[in-house]
């Protein structure tokens, strides 16, 4: 879990890459899947797992973030241990992120957001419902500030590196003697 003061940098780096790109708003969509660089948009903005299905979340500048989750436990899981305390259980993901834009305003300019992880059909949705809002990826851009890691995020890094190499050193002391070192059976 991230120390409160790494939360805030995350939604300083949401604020700066808003000024920076012109974004009006950016749309962190989350899913558990492994991938590329976008994947890792929503956990790294957030700092929450996604628990069940997609999640998203709405960053607005110098304003308070929204999640939007499909499930109750999503909901905790996000108003427990992200960035954002406003969470939302929505059955349609498009439609509770449709409602959070309309709410804080959001009805135009550019919504930054990785292209790859939003689906057809909600891209569709928010084309149609909000149709002066122009979706426009994020992905590289956000993975550059992703690439600058805090002393925190290293000191969590290394912490990882140590955990891994101590699982391969337990797992090659279990290995089945026949085989040669160094190989997974």
């Amino acid at each position: 879990m991230m120390s409160n003061a790494e939360k805030a940098r995350r939604l300083s780096v949401a604020n700066q890459l808003m000024t920076q790109e012109g974004y009006t708003a950016i749309l962190a969509v989350g899913n558990g899947c492994v991938g590329t660089n976008s994947y890792g948009c929503f956990r790294y903005l957030t700092g929450s797992r996604v628990v069940y299905a997609y999640q998203a979340a709405l960053f607005f500048p110098d304003a308070p973030p929204i999640g939007i989750t499909g499930s109750l436990i999503a909901q905790r899981e996000m108003q427990h241990h992200s960035t954002i305390q406003d969470c939302r259980a929505c059955g349609d993901l498009a439609e509770g992120i449709v409602q959070a834009l309309q709410e804080r305003g959001v009805v135009k300019g550019r919504l930054g957001t990785c292209m790859e992880l939003l689906s057809a059909a909600s891209a569709s949705h928010l084309r149609q419902c909000l149709p002066e809002l122009e979706l426009t990826d994020m992905s590289e851009a956000l993975f550059r500030f992703r690439n600058h890691h805090s002393a925190e995020e290293v000191e969590l890094i290394r912490t990882g590196g140590k955990l891994a190499d101590a699982g391969y050193a337990a797992l090659l002391q279990h290995k089945p003697r026949h085989e040669k070192p160094g190989r997974m059976p």
